[in-house]
């Protein structure tokens, strides 16, 4: 009889990922990684670009204007210099 963490183990192997993720993963632990490699990476991918693009300018973050390019999106300067304008 196996386990329930064996079988939870069996079930997340089946499961294929998007090689983006696997690739952000690598990013995350690495660090030398900037904001830059992730924006290049994010860039790369066209339904993650349009996700993070489309989050960027929800209300959530309350910028104000549209961002419609990931290096203005990822800078982290940006949107504050834009609230305090």
């Amino acid at each position: 009889m196996t386990s329930f963490f064996d079988q939870l183990n069996q079930v997340t192997e089946s499961i294929r990922l998007p090689e983006i993720y696997h690739q952000l993963r690598e990013l995350m632990i690495d660090p030398a990684a900037d904001i830059y490699d992730f924006a290049q990476l994010i860039q790369q991918d066209s339904d993650l670009s349009a996700k993070f693009l489309h989050l960027v300018n929800s209300s959530y973050f309350g910028i104000g204007e549209d961002i419609d390019d990931i290096w203005t999106a990822i800078n982290p300067g940006y949107a504050t210099a834009v609230q305090h304008d």
